[in-house]
């Protein structure tokens, strides 16, 4: 049994082509999230979100939502600096 191979149908939950048909279906789903076709639920964007170590809004606006949140980031770094009479 040592030798016995871990992906054998024997050792999973699913057959061969049951987990092939899985894989496909899981590809063109998120084929169809790439693309914006569709949108994950909150739960699978979380899930992507932390596999990609973003944040979910990043997921959903791109690029432009991190350079808001980095100038907004800066502006209250600017805020802190000033004397206290000024904030």
């Amino acid at each position: 049994m040592a030798n016995a191979s871990l992906y054998s149908s024997s050792n999973l939950k699913l057959s061969q082509d049951d987990l092939d048909k899985k894989l496909v279906t899981l590809e063109l789903i998120i084929g169809r999230y790439d693309r914006r076709e569709i949108k994950p639920a909150i739960e699978m964007a979380k899930k992507i979100a932390d596999e990609q170590e973003v944040i979910v809004d990043y997921l959903d606006s791109g690029p432009e939502i991190w350079c808001s949140i980095k100038n907004l980031l800066k502006r209250m770094e600017n805020i802190e600096a000033l004397p206290p009479k000024e904030k």
